[in-house]
């Protein structure tokens, strides 16, 4: 299963890579966990999830092949 990964904001300077591969399903928090493991940095942040461009609250949502998930720090600006 391959996940496509967005970082927008501080991230896009700590992910070397924009995907993520595994052999089996994971929720978006299983998902965070192991990239918190691979960039500890991230675990710093307070950040929301979008999966294909929706907001999702529940983490516990499983990952289909192929979705893009972004990772969307607080953003300011006018």
């Amino acid at each position: 299963m391959k996940i496509k990964i967005l970082p927008f904001g501080v991230f896009t300077d700590i992910f070397v890579t924009h995907f993520w591969e595994t052999e089996k399903a994971l929720s978006i928090q299983e998902l965070i966990e192991e990239l918190s493991t691979q960039y500890p940095q991230i675990k710093t942040y307070t950040f929301r999830v979008a999966i294909n461009k929706v907001i999702i609250e529940d983490h516990n949502t499983i990952l289909q092949t192929d979705d893009e998930m972004a990772l969307l720090p607080p953003f300011s600006g006018g």
